[in-house]
């Protein structure tokens, strides 16, 4: 697995509902004009999960969920 993946998975878990899967994990950047943002972007049968990171792949603010 890589670091990235080991830091995040955790995190993406904890906001599982029940019997709620994670069926996979990616991360997206988010472009502005003088600066980025890191996002995790879990994936689960029953939405998408947006969590903000910090370049240390640490949360970094709430997480959103897109059903």
């Amino acid at each position: 697995m890589s670091e990235f993946q080991d830091r995040v998975r955790p995190t993406l878990e904890s906001t599982l509902d029940s019997g709620e899967q994670l069926l996979g994990i990616c991360a997206a950047t988010q472009q502005s004009a003088f600066k980025g943002k890191l996002i995790a972007l879990g994936i689960t049968d029953r939405r998408l999960i947006l969590q903000p990171m910090t370049r240390k792949f640490e949360a970094d603010g709430p997480t959103a969920s897109i059903l």
